[in-house]
């Protein structure tokens, strides 16, 4: 049976309406306020408020842990377009976006390439394995952290931008936030699913990365400005909110193992009868020596 979350419902809406009303303010900071020569904002009221908002949308988000309904029956679902076509842009996001980690270390460098190659296979199981619960799976699921970890290490460490440019901030917790949802799809495919966490981590990759690529993306094509390493870092970070979106949502779907009252019920009295026709057609000890007795009595 489909669950009904309808409290996750009122999460999402609350997540997406003030990530949503974050981003607006950012597109319009970043369009009027920001410059792009020193990398900071000329004035701070109006990004100031959208930092404000995203912050209360990520407390949203982390709310859901302590305030989500319990789905502890659910089923994990990785097949049908919800999961293919999110995976499919992120495979070929993660691909693109390569072409920035050549010009770190050499060691970084192949390090993201080895781990970027396991994410697109993990993308492609994700979809294409006809499991719920994988092993192989699994062990691919560690590829997206691995290299969201060094994503974020070539964020942080690059020279391009002042260490503490509020751009390269929101880039940061983006990447972040990304990797610590990827831990929860890595607990569906052993087995070892958590909902609500796994659902708090998903509603908080949704609103950071958005908030980071969103206006990114769209500065991009009025300004033609580039307010991270590249436009296709923002493009990747978009990638993982359109994946975060759809996994989350894809939630609101899923079946139940858990049996309906009236399945119960049905199994509880088929149990039943079950028992009583076998009980009827045994004899006990008991009987056999009352039987042994009666013929005793009548040879005499």
């Amino acid at each position: 049976m489909n669950t009904k979350d309808k409290r996750l419902i009122i999460f999402l809406i609350s997540v997406f309406t003030l990530t949503a009303g974050a981003c607006v303010m950012r597109v319009l900071a970043l369009i009027n306020h920001f410059d792009t020569v020193t990398n900071y904002f000329t004035k701070s009221g109006l990004i100031i408020a959208a930092s404000v908002v995203i912050c209360i949308a990520t407390l949203v988000a982390i709310s859901y842990l302590f305030l989500g309904k319990s789905n502890e029956n659910l089923i994990p679902h990785f097949h049908g377009a919800a999961t293919f076509i999110p995976s499919g842009l992120l495979a070929l996001a993660v691909i693109f976006a390569l072409r920035d980690f050549f010009s770190a270390s050499a060691i970084l460098a192949a390090a993201t390439v080895i781990a970027a190659v396991c994410f697109v296979i993990y993308l492609f199981l994700n979809p294409f394995l006809g499991k719920c619960y994988s092993t192989l799976r699994g062990a691919f699921a560690l590829a997206p952290i691995i290299f969201l970890l060094l994503f974020a290490v070539a964020i942080y460490t690059d020279t391009t931008l002042p260490i503490n440019a509020p751009n390269k901030a929101v880039d940061l917790f983006a990447a972040v936030s990304a990797t610590l949802f990827f831990t929860g799809e890595a607990r569906l495919s052993l087995g070892r699913e958590k909902w609500n966490l796994y659902t708090a981590l998903g509603l908080i990759s949704i609103s950071l990365t958005a908030y980071s690529s969103v206006p990114a993306i769209i500065v991009y094509f009025v300004n033609g400005a580039e307010l991270s390493l590249s436009i296709i870092q923002s493009v990747l970070i978009f990638a993982l909110f359109v994946f975060s979106s759809s996994r989350v949502i894809l939630t609101l779907f899923l079946s139940s193992d858990k049996e309906g009252a009236l399945a119960a019920i049905i199994s509880k009295e088929t149990k039943q009868e079950t028992e009583y026709s076998e009980d009827e057609n045994q004899m006990s000890f008991d009987d056999l020596m009352g039987i042994g007795l009666d013929e005793s009595e009548n040879g005499k």
